[in-house]
């Protein structure tokens, strides 16, 4: 095995020195013969943009009630399971007022959800957080 490990690293040495021209160069230094050497050569550049911290600084500490999986509800008293699964199940809302007008809620569900209104934003929904079944379940297990 400790060969066979010797002669990858062997032959990955041959391969790059030949690749680069530095096989069989002498300590005298040669000319510069392509002009491409001198000239630099143009970089693509990528913007990288991270969808889940963007929004995190859009609405702060608070719960997007479009976007938020059902998870993100645990620690408001009240909320989970039943209240967050409704609120997954019948967005996206127009604003947080929309949340009162699910259907089939009770007055102790209403007065729960007014207790946490002010933990809570409506921001458009973003496929990067609503497509699938990730809303329900995102695989995140504590």
């Amino acid at each position: 095995m400790k060969r066979l490990a010797r002669l990858l690293i062997l032959a990955a040495v041959l391969v790059f020195t030949s690749a680069t021209g530095l096989a069989g160069s002498s300590a005298q230094a040669s000319p510069i013969t392509h002009l491409s050497a001198l000239t630099p050569s143009p970089v693509l550049a990528v913007e990288r943009r991270n969808i889940v911290d963007e929004r995190a600084r859009e609405v702060g500490y608070k719960i997007d009630l479009n976007n938020s999986n059902i998870r993100a509800f645990i620690p408001l008293r009240g909320m989970y399971p039943t209240l967050a699964g409704m609120i997954v199940r019948y967005s996206p809302f127009e604003s947080v007022d929309g949340v009162f007008e699910m259907p089939g809620l009770s007055d102790q569900q209403k007065e729960v959800l007014e207790s946490h209104r002010d933990e809570f934003v409506v921001t458009a929904p973003n496929a990067a957080f609503v497509e699938g079944a990730d809303r329900f379940n995102n695989g995140i297990y504590r």
